[in-house]
């Protein structure tokens, strides 16, 4: 059978990760190729967000995708599978044409086959998402937010409200609040002048998803989309190769 496109990768961490990480908030995930990147996206209903691993084609030593494409897969089956690697020194992925087969192939250093998994893919659950707006955004050390996460009383459903001027950034619920002065370098905040104050609302939950986040990055950026209709955070990873991304609808 003839393949529609063929990507190969020696690291498997960030796909090892993001399966692992992703299925804390669902079972499925649509995969999504096209020529930049590769993304696994998922949602999480109550509360409401859209959680994607985007894997930009600088991961990979051959990414050769010319058209796009997006099927739903088993993360768990996909784990598994990645976790199956043993000694091999790199992985295929091919997309069969004209089949619904996605196949995974491990390697030895000589490019012979060591392993092979594949797998059914179904439908799509497409995620309307619009492209965000980079021009106002809040830079935030992962610290921060983690001192955020464990401080703050939440609980399931509770939304945080961030509050963001050109000089500082609150962290608020019904309860309590965190402040975080950009002038004693807590934060980086772009695109606010004078009086600006721009809102975001988002949910920490479930909570061990986002602290772990946390520590596989170094800065976490605030961003909207362009038409507001959804609040965004940024975890940029391995080495800004990859990046979390997470979709707050605005209600």
């Amino acid at each position: 059978m003839t393949s529609m496109f063929l990507v190969r990768l020696k690291n498997f961490r960030p796909l090892v990760d993001g399966t692992s990480r992703l299925a804390q908030i669902a079972r499925e995930s649509d995969i999504i190729f096209t020529p930049l990147s590769l993304k696994l996206t998922t949602s999480r209903p109550s509360p409401r967000f859209i959680a994607t691993l985007q894997i930009f084609h600088q991961c990979f030593t051959v990414y050769s995708v010319n058209i796009d494409h997006c099927s739903r897969i088993s993360l768990e089956s996909l784990h598994d599978a990645l976790l199956d690697c043993g000694s091999s020194s790199a992985m295929t992925i091919h997309l069969l044409e004209n089949t619904n087969l996605m196949v995974l192939r491990f390697e030895t250093p000589n490019h012979e086959p060591q392993l092979r998994h594949d797998f059914v893919l179904l439908p799509p659950q497409e995620q309307s998402i619009e492209e965000i707006e980079y021009s106002k955004s809040l830079a935030l050390d992962s610290r921060d937010l983690r001192q955020v996460i464990k401080e703050l009383p939440l609980f399931h459903g509770d939304s945080v409200c961030v509050t963001v001027t050109s000089s500082r950034v609150r962290f608020s619920i019904a309860s309590r609040e965190l402040i975080f002065k950009k002038e004693k370098g807590r934060c980086e905040i772009l695109g606010h002048d004078g009086d600006a104050v721009t809102e975001f609302r988002i949910v920490l939950y479930p909570m061990l998803f986002f602290l772990n986040l946390t520590y596989d990055v170094q800065t976490v950026w605030f961003h909207k989309t362009i038409t507001n209709t959804h609040d965004v955070m940024i975890f940029p990873v391995f080495e800004i190769f990859a990046q979390y991304v997470i979709y707050f609808p605005r209600m």
